[in-house]
């Protein structure tokens, strides 16, 4: 996920908590929510994979 993106993501969310957000921003949060959560999806399997050839992932789990 782009850092624009995860910006944006965090600011809506801010704002569904202090003001709620239009349709228009549900509708962009949503987007940007699925994204981030096929970006971890995406990460996760290529992990695995390299697990499974016999890669030492353990920095990649500690890295933030």
């Amino acid at each position: 996920m782009q850092v624009d993106d995860a910006e944006r993501l965090e600011e809506l969310n801010f704002k569904r908590q202090r003001d709620g957000l239009t349709g228009t921003e549900v509708e962009e949060a949503a987007t940007l929510l699925a994204r981030y959560e096929r970006t971890m999806l995406v990460r996760a399997r290529a992990a695995a994979v390299l697990k499974e050839r016999g890669h030492d992932i353990s920095a990649l789990m500690t890295a933030a």
